[in-house]
């Protein structure tokens, strides 16, 4: 309400610290801080920088997170970046392996379409689903095979 009176009385540098004041009173400053918590974890993810992960995932960022707007998950970084070590760290971290983005992809996919055959087993002996299918109705094989890749051979469907 007050600050609905500041700023219709043209107090406007009243109103900005008003405002600053509420975000950080109510706790709000912490998701600003998350946020960039998040785009620093996923470009280390997508860097290959294990101990910077590490370290933001012990300060308790979800190895779920996800990109807001794709929905792209930091083990979906990892896979696509065919960096096995790195997927790795994030399933025993607790990630969800099966985890989608909004395109419907999962980490396999993303590490067999790009033709990884180690993140794929790092995947798959993780127990990752091979038989999801993603928004167009492809599987991991699927993809794989789309990019003659021959990662397809080492994902059985269970």
């Amino acid at each position: 309400m007050i600050l609905m009176v500041l700023a219709n009385k043209g107090k406007f540098i009243l109103f900005c610290l008003a405002a600053f004041l509420l975000i950080f009173m109510t706790g709000c400053g912490s998701s600003l801080k998350n946020r960039a918590d998040l785009e620093i974890v996923m470009h280390a993810v997508e860097d290959g920088n294990i101990e910077k992960t590490k370290e933001l995932l012990g300060k308790g960022i979800s190895p779920d997170s996800q990109n807001g707007k794709t929905g792209v998950s930091l083990l979906s970084i990892a896979a696509s970046k065919g960096n096995a070590a790195m997927v790795d760290l994030l399933i025993k971290s607790g990630a969800n392996i099966n985890l989608t983005d909004k395109n419907g992809n999962t980490a396999l996919m993303e590490a067999a379409k790009n033709g990884y055959a180690g993140a794929v087993k790092v995947l798959m002996s993780a127990g990752a689903k091979a038989d999801t299918k993603n928004n167009d109705g492809m599987t991991a094989v699927d993809l794989a095979e789309k990019n003659n890749l021959k990662v397809g051979d080492k994902i059985k469907i269970k």
